[in-house]
């Protein structure tokens, strides 16, 4: 009995493909800006407003969060503060931030 073996192998050839090569770009790169993070501590603060009336107020903010006091603010507190504007900005400003909520 003559046996015959047949062996069908279906290779399939893939084609090559052709890559494409793009060319470098130049990225310019930023230089880092060391920023200055306020850490959680506690903050108390004597600011003493001094308007028409002569007002001493003594406020203390006391928080347990990072706190950002605007430049304005501190501006107004290292001066010392005479003006009604100024008082007012600094009154306006505080109350913003939550310092003391019987300020104008």
């Amino acid at each position: 009995m003559d046996v015959e073996v047949v062996l069908s192998i279906d290779v399939e050839v893939v084609p090559s493909i052709d890559i494409e090569v793009l060319p470098s770009v130049d990225v310019e790169v930023v230089p880092s800006i060391d920023v200055e993070v306020m850490s959680s501590v506690d903050v108390e603060v004597d600011v003493e407003v001094v308007s028409l009336i002569d007002v001493a107020v003594q406020v203390s903010i006391v928080s347990e969060v990072p706190m950002s006091i605007d430049s304005e603010v501190l501006l107004s507190i290292d001066a010392e503060v005479g003006s009604l504007v100024s008082t007012f900005l600094l009154c306006s400003a505080l109350q913003i931030h939550g310092a003391h909520p019987f300020l104008p």
